[in-house]
C-alpha cells in the first residue's frame, strides 16, 4: 500500500512537472489569494452597509431638526397679536 502511494506521488510529480513541496506552495498561495479576495469583498459589503445606515440616520436627524425648527418658525410667523381696545 505504501509503495503504491509513493509510486502515485512520483507519477503525479512527473506529470505536473512540480515536486510535492512546489505543489503545496502553489496551493497555499492560491488559497491565500482567494481568502484575501473574499475578505476584501466582505469588507466592501460591510462598508457599503455602514454607509447606507449612516445616510439613513443622517436624513432622519435632518428631518427631525427641520421639523422642530419649522414648528417654532411657523408658530412665530403665523401668530398675530391684535391689540383690542379696552372693554370700557
Amino acid at each position: 500500500m505504501q509503495t503504491t502511494i509513493a509510486q502515485q506521488r512520483i507519477q503525479l510529480e512527473k506529470i505536473s512537472g512540480m515536486s510535492s513541496e512546489e505543489a503545496k506552495k502553489a496551493l497555499m498561495q492560491s488559497m491565500e489569494s482567494e481568502a484575501k479576495h473574499e475578505a476584501a469583498k466582505n469588507i466592501r459589503k460591510i462598508e457599503e452597509e455602514a454607509r447606507e445606515t449612516a445616510d439613513k440616520m443622517a436624513r432622519n436627524i435632518l428631518a427631525l431638526a427641520i421639523q422642530r425648527y419649522s414648528a417654532d418658525y411657523v408658530a412665530e410667523k403665523t401668530v398675530s397679536v391684535v391689540n383690542l381696545p379696552n372693554e370700557e
